[in-house]
């Protein structure tokens, strides 16, 4: 299904998704699209694994495995340019941005506050160590929530309201790895492994505590997280769980959808009415799902065939972001599959080539495509708002029309 797709890239809707721009994200190499078709795409590419990105502006911010991180101007995508960058001994796991501050999740090194407001000079001006291993951190109202990525290790909560003197302020044992977190209103919500899913009050951020939690689906491991609209999409191994948050401290699981594949899901996104998920694998996924509702997902999804690794996935700038790093791993034949890291900005996923009334995207206009279009406009989804505007009506009916008898280049 395409519903989505078409209108990934209107200026107007910019600001519904500002929660995206400092998501983290997994950067890819390159992308072709599963089918005949392909990608409108510019390529950043870098000599080391992108773990994590944030994007604010024209400006993004790239976790790097083994070089600390950089710092891109994106504002031409066909002319990406390194502005500057830190590096790390070991690597930095994960990255937010405060202000002209990006606080950086260095997993032996702790936490490091780099002052970027010169982005050509960046500079560390703040570090705590922890004894452990610090590979997830977010920042909010002046606190930066880390996640300690070994068994036991739990949550680290930090005042970086001096990001020059941060200090520990509370912390959190869990009896999990903790993997992947959102915050939203005083409750964090913490995948943790083979321990499911934990719901923390921090309302007082000096004293976190456990309130809710989640067992796994029998085994599985529970990673990434999307917490959005009254609702949490959780990764359990093979499957989308989505649970209802109307009682935080309570989770209730009102669907599950098994993954066609069989994949475990690195990201989750909610677009312009599709869920995107990056999905593991050689090559990795990037899919959409359409959603019929906050909890009523299509079974199949739209899918676009990475080149490597995938982490995740973010909008920003009117382009969608995917990560992968590359990870050729000793279990994979030489020479049958490789990877590459790098930044991959995408500015039209029907390809440089569009042709706005391929709903269907098989590369064919035909009876199909106009059945997708009237049941769309029937329900007012977005792939059928041809104007962009808003609005469902006899201009949306008529630009299609037109496209339609433009036929396919």
């Amino acid at each position: 299904m395409a519903v989505g797709v078409r209108v990934l890239y209107s200026m107007s809707m910019n600001n519904l998704y500002s929660r995206f721009l400092c998501a983290p994200v997994l950067l890819v190499a390159e992308l072709g699209f599963a089918g005949d078709g392909g990608l409108c795409n510019d390529l950043f590419v870098t000599d080391d694994d992108v773990l994590d990105v944030c994007v604010v502006g024209d400006t993004a911010y790239l976790a790097m495995s083994g070089a600390g991180f950089q710092i891109l101007d994106i504002s031409d995508p066909a002319q990406t340019m390194v502005l500057g960058g830190v590096g790390t001994t070991n690597g930095t796991m994960q990255l937010d941005v405060a202000g002209d501050v990006v606080y950086l999740a260095d997993g032996h090194n702790g936490l490091k506050c780099v002052d970027v407001s010169d982005p050509t000079n960046p500079v560390v001006v703040g570090t705590l160590d922890f004894p452990n291993f610090v590979d997830g951190v977010l920042v909010r109202d002046g606190v930066a929530y880390l996640t300690d990525g070994f068994i036991g290790g739990g949550l680290q909560v930090v005042d970086v309201s001096d990001p020059s003197a941060p200090a520990l302020i509370g912390s959190l044992v869990t009896d999990g790895m903790a993997i992947s977190m959102e915050l939203e209103g005083d409750y964090l919500y913490l995948t943790e492994g083979p321990s499911g899913l934990k719901v923390i009050d921090v309302s007082d951020p000096a004293a976190p505590v456990v309130v809710g939690s989640r067992p796994n689906r029998g085994g599985a491991w529970t990673d990434s997280i999307l917490v959005e609209g009254g609702y949490a999409y959780v990764n359990e191994h093979n499957w989308i769980v989505i649970y209802d948050l109307t009682d935080p401290t309570s989770p209730l699981e009102v669907e599950a959808y098994p993954m066609p594949f069989g994949s475990d899901i690195s990201s989750f996104m909610i677009l312009f009415g599709t869920l995107w998920t990056t999905e593991f694998g050689y090559p990795g996924t990037l899919s959409g799902y359409t959603m019929w509702s906050a909890t009523e997902l299509a079974e199949t999804p739209i899918e676009f065939e990475l080149s490597g690794m995938p982490s995740k996935v973010l909008f920003a700038e009117d382009a969608i972001l995917v990560g992968q790093s590359a990870f050729n791993i000793a279990d994979v034949p030489p020479g049958e599959w490789n990877g590459v890291g790098g930044l991959n900005i995408i500015t039209d996923l029907t390809g440089c080539d569009a042709c706005p009334a391929d709903l269907t995207l098989d590369g064919d206009l035909n009876f199909l495509d106009v059945s997708l279009f009237l049941s769309d406009f029937a329900g007012s989804r977005p792939s059928a708002d041809f104007t962009q505007d808003g609005l469902f009506n006899f201009l949306d009916v008529s630009a299609f029309l037109a496209a339609f008898a433009e036929g396919c280049p």
